[in-house]
């Protein structure tokens, strides 16, 4: 693995921040929705 390879270094960073978006968000649904459920049980 080079080091000066800067543009596979951008796209693999770039990939990782939109997993962890949407990983994030689909989490915070999911708490959201189970809270609910608790509140309004």
């Amino acid at each position: 693995m080079r080091i000066d390879d800067s543009q596979g270094t951008t796209v693999k960073y770039i990939v990782r921040v939109i997993a962890l978006k949407s990983f994030c968000r689909i989490y915070l649904n999911q708490v959201r929705i189970y809270y609910f459920y608790i509140k309004y049980l």
